[in-house]
């Protein structure tokens, strides 16, 4: 069991480093998003053919004037969007803080949303055997945030919830 927690914990890392560098490298072409509703919205975009869905969370009040920072929450194996939300409690903590939560989600067998998991190449589940590139993902979320919302490009941070506590990555 202890073999398991520490495979997920360094497998998490590992997403979390690459979606930060990421982060980093790409391309910062942001506009002010006035229109956008503080809140939690659900959202989704095409990656590698497969349809992947995130959650977003704005702080109020979000005009796209002030910029806030961009945390990325990454649920753990078998968690979802919304699970990890409701346990981390970034949401509330992105109110407070003004910064902007987004939480990606995982892929899962036959029904993605149903216990999805991340690829880090040597793990895990449906994710790993069929090569999905969650880095892609990530990649794909950050740009499609940086064309429609602005935030402070250097205050971009990951954050990941594993086993039950959270561990800042």
């Amino acid at each position: 069991m202890r073999k398991i927690r520490a495979f997920r914990k360094a497998s998490i890392s590992v997403l979390a480093l690459l979606a930060i560098v990421w982060c980093h490298v790409a391309a910062a072409r942001r506009t002010p998003f006035a229109a956008a509703v503080a809140g939690t919205k659900a959202g989704t975009i095409e990656v590698d053919g497969r349809t992947r869905r995130y959650l977003m969370h704005l702080p109020p009040p979000y005009d796209g004037r002030n910029p806030p920072a961009l945390v990325f929450v990454l649920h753990g194996a078998t968690e979802s969007p919304e699970s990890v939300e409701h346990l981390s409690g970034m949401s509330a903590q992105a109110d407070k803080a003004n910064f902007m939560a987004v939480y990606p989600s995982g892929t899962g067998r036959e029904n993605p949303a149903r216990l999805p998991t991340w690829n880090s190449g040597n793990c895990c589940d449906y994710a790993m055997q069929n090569k999905v590139d969650d880095v892609a993902f990530l990649r794909e979320l950050v740009r499609k945030t940086q064309t429609r919302l602005r935030y402070r490009p250097e205050a971009r941070l990951c954050h990941g919830h594993i086993e039950w506590r959270d561990d800042v990555l």
